[in-house]
């Protein structure tokens, strides 16, 4: 599993247009077989979100990364932000005991 986050403030009085955003996010990952995406905001500051997706794979994610698709729409959750996007990734960690 490879997942990423993205962390950002919605401009003030955008948090509808980023959650179309997100609708077409969803969309646009099923052409790399995502497992799952999420949008979460915070309970005590609605403004400050994340975005998730879960990969089956770092291939699948690199491959979705360097679509023109998804630049075009990382750019238009640029001009929703106010602070960020920031972006993480992380593998599945297993852990033995």
């Amino acid at each position: 599993m490879f997942v990423t986050l993205y962390a950002y403030r919605a401009k003030l009085g955008r948090r509808q247009a980023i959650r179309s955003l997100y609708q077409q996010w969803q969309q646009l990952l099923r052409n790399w077989n995502v497992a799952s995406t999420e949008l979460l905001a915070n309970c005590a500051d609605p403004g400050d979100m994340i975005m998730l997706a879960r990969f089956r794979d770092e291939e699948a994610a690199w491959a979705a990364f360097e679509s023109g698709d998804y630049r075009a729409w990382y750019a238009q959750l640029v001009r929703l932000a106010e602070v960020g996007p920031t972006v993480s990734q992380y593998r599945n960690e297993q852990c033995e005991d």
